[in-house]
């Protein structure tokens, strides 16, 4: 369990680096996160994002460096389940309607969000009673996101999002993220209105250099 006084150090990322065979896909990250921050990760194909995510996840360890959440190592963080995450592949659990598996994954964390919220703010309330063998590409990606936002995680993480969704489904869920930021209704899931928003930091990949900014807006 990560103790409430330790959920004030954030995130920290030190020296990180992952290679596979000759290839280094993460060399030498260096990123602090504060409690209320919202930071993006952007770089080309093959740069190391998601890698950098697998990582502070827990689902990958680092050749070298180390990742806290929380004062916590990752998989102390997400067995704690203040940690959220929506990766870009993963099937979903077949043979179960979209509602019964946001249900499923509510029942495991301790103080889960009002499931029939959480299909809303995701935009999955239309097809909530389908089976999730039967969604296509963008309704699957929103439900991703519901699975992630359930738990009302402190640390929420996002790889690609907006991954298969048509124009409509992007614009539709960058107005859905905005809303819900204005509106506080998910604790540290959006940036919302006064969050200070740090970012985005660059991941270049394999045999470029590395660059980074960050900016603040209010």
């Amino acid at each position: 369990m990560v103790p409430s006084e330790a959920r004030n150090s954030g995130v920290r990322l030190t020296d990180l680096s992952k290679s596979y065979g000759d290839v280094k896909a993460v060399r030498g990250v260096n990123i602090s996160i504060r409690p209320g921050e919202t930071l993006a990760l952007l770089g080309p194909n093959g740069a190391g994002k998601s890698t950098t995510i697998d990582m502070v996840l827990g689902l990958t360890r680092p050749d070298s460096g180390t990742v806290t959440l929380f004062g916590s190592s990752p998989a102390d963080a997400v067995q704690a389940g203040v940690v959220g995450g929506m990766l870009q592949t993963g099937s979903l659990l077949g043979y179960l309607s979209v509602r019964e598996l946001v249900v499923m994954v509510a029942s495991l964390y301790p103080h889960p969000l009002d499931v029939s919220e959480v299909l809303r703010l995701t935009g999955t309330t239309e097809f909530a009673d389908r089976p999730t063998t039967k969604l296509s590409g963008g309704q699957t990606q929103r439900v991703r996101m519901a699975i992630a936002l359930v738990a009302d995680p402190d640390l929420l993480i996002l790889d690609e999002p907006t991954a298969a969704l048509d124009v409509e489904g992007l614009l539709d869920v960058d107005a859905r993220g905005r809303r819900t930021g204005k509106d506080g209704g998910l604790r540290d899931a959006l940036p919302r209105r006064g969050r200070r928003v740090r970012g985005p930091h660059r991941l270049d990949g394999p045999g470029t250099s590395r660059r980074r900014w960050s900016t603040d807006r209010n």
